[in-house]
C-alpha cells in the first residue's frame, strides 16, 4: 500500500526524492489513523452520498462517475476510498487549525512587503504598492503559518508513533 502511494506521487512528474515522498505518505497515515480514532472516520457509502449530492448540483449523478472511471480504466471502489482519505484529512485538519489561534500581523505583513521588494526591484521587477498587495500577502503569511502548525501537528504524531519502514 505505501509502495503504491511513493509510485503513484513520484510518477505525477513531481521531482520528489524517495525520503520526501516517504515522509508525506508517514505524515498521511498518521492523520488518518488520528482522524479515524478521533471520529472523523468516513463509511464508503457515507462518502458516496456526499459526492452524490455534490454530482447532483452539477446535474450529473453517481452512476455516471462510475462509467467515467470504468471508461478510463480506474477503480471505482479506489476512487471513493481515495475521497473517504481527502476528506477525512480536511476535517481533520481543519479542527487541527480552528483550535490554534493563528494570525498575521500588519507589521508582519509591512516586513515581508519590504524584504521581498527589495529583492523584486534588485531582480529588475515593477513592485506594486503596499496597499495593493496587503491582502495577498496576508493571505500567503496566513497559509505559511497554518502549514506550519500541521507539520508541527504531525512532527508530534511521528515522534510518538512506532513507524516501520520495510524496504
Amino acid at each position: 500500500m505505501i509502495e503504491d502511494s511513493v509510485s503513484q506521487q513520484t510518477n505525477q512528474k513531481q521531482t520528489i526524492n524517495d525520503s520526501v515522498a516517504l515522509n508525506s505518505i508517514i505524515g498521511e497515515e498518521l492523520l488518518l489513523q488520528n482522524a479515524e480514532g478521533g471520529g472523523y472516520n468516513l463509511t464508503n457509502a457515507q462518502v458516496e452520498e456526499m459526492i452524490d449530492q455534490q454530482l447532483k448540483l452539477a446535474g450529473s449523478n453517481i452512476t455516471e462517475l462510475q462509467q467515467q472511471a470504468k471508461a478510463k480504466g480506474t477503480n471505482f471502489d479506489d476512487l471513493i476510498d481515495g475521497y473517504r482519505k481527502q476528506i477525512m484529512i480536511k476535517r481533520i485538519t481543519g479542527n487541527i487549525l480552528s483550535e490554534v489561534n493563528v494570525s498575521v500581523t500588519e507589521q508582519e505583513k509591512i516586513q515581508f512587503y519590504n524584504d521581498n521588494k527589495d529583492q523584486a526591484i534588485a531582480r529588475g521587477n515593477n513592485v506594486s504598492s503596499y496597499e495593493n498587495l496587503s491582502l495577498q500577502i496576508g493571505q500567503y503569511l496566513l497559509i505559511q503559518k497554518q502549514q506550519k502548525v500541521l507539520a508541527d501537528y504531525i512532527n508530534d504524531l511521528k515522534q510518538n508513533a512506532s513507524i516501520q519502514i520495510f524496504v
